[in-house]
C-alpha cells in the first residue's frame, strides 16, 4: 500500500465516465494500477506481484527494490548478494523460477535453440560474476557472466536444449541466477525465449 499526502496533478489518459460525480479539493481518491501480462511468456514477469515467482536459495542476500533508472523503469529489481558472515562454503545466493509449461505455452521443447537475457548491474567496481543455468532432471546447462560494470548492461546467453531429453524431464526445467561474491547485484528484465519466436519464457519483472 501507497499512501500520497499530496497530489498536484493527475492526468487521465480518458475522460471519465459521463455521470461520473466532478472531483472537488478535499476529495479522497483512491487509484489504483493494474498491470496485464500477456501470455507469451514462460517466465513470471512480476518480481513485485503478491505471489513472486522466484525462490530464494542459499544464505546470501536478496530482496526486491526499486530503482528508477533500472531498464524496467523502477518497476522492482532484485538484490542479491553473498553471505561472507559464515563459512565460506556457504556463501552463494540464487533465486530460481519454475519455467513454465502451461496455458499453451510449451516450456523448453528438446532440440529447440533459446536465449537468456537479463540485465545486470554490481554495486561497485569489483570482480563480481553472476551464474546462470537451466537444471532439472537433465544435465545443467548454463554460463557465467563475467566483468559486470556499475552501469546497466544487457546480458545474453543462447543454448540449445537438448534433443535427447524427454518430455518429463523438459517440465523438470528451472531457471538459476546466483552470485556467491560480496558485493551488491542488481538484476532487472530477465527473459527466457526462444530464438526463432523470441517470446519470452519466464516472467521477466522483478
Amino acid at each position: 500500500t501507497y499512501v500520497s499526502e499530496l497530489v498536484t496533478e493527475i492526468q487521465l489518459d480518458s475522460s471519465i465516465a459521463p455521470g461520473s460525480p466532478n472531483f472537488q479539493p478535499g476529495d479522497v481518491c483512491f487509484i489504483s494500477i493494474e498491470h496485464t501480462f500477456l501470455p507469451d511468456t514462460l517466465l513470471d514477469k512480476s518480481f513485485v506481484s503478491h505471489e513472486n515467482p522466484w525462490k530464494v536459495h542459499g544464505l546470501g542476500h536478496a530482496k526486491i527494490i526499486m530503482a528508477e533508472g533500472a531498464p524496467s523503469a523502477g518497476v522492482g529489481i532484485m538484490e542479491l548478494q553473498g553471505n561472507f558472515e559464515g563459512d565460506e562454503n556457504d556463501n552463494f545466493i540464487a533465486i530460481s523460477q519454475k519455467i513454465d509449461n502451461s496455458n499453451d505455452l510449451n516450456g523448453l521443447v528438446p532440440g529447440n535453440f533459446y536465449n537468456v537475457s537479463m540485465w545486470l548491474r554490481q554495486e561497485s567496481i569489483s570482480n563480481n560474476s553472476v551464474k546462470v543455468w537451466i537444471s532439472g532432471s537433465f544435465d545443467p546447462i548454463g554460463i557465467e557472466f563475467r566483468n559486470l560494470g556499475t552501469s546497466w548492461r544487457k546480458y545474453t546467453f543462447r543454448f540449445s536444449f537438448p534433443p535427447n531429453i524427454t518430455g518429463i524431464q523438459a517440465r523438470s526445467a528451472v531457471l538459476n541466477i546466483g552470485t556467491e561474491f560480496e558485493k551488491k547485484i542488481f538484476i532487472d528484465e530477465v527473459a527466457l525465449t526462444e530464438v526463432s519466436e523470441q517470446e519470452s519464457l519466464v516472467k521477466n519483472e522483478f
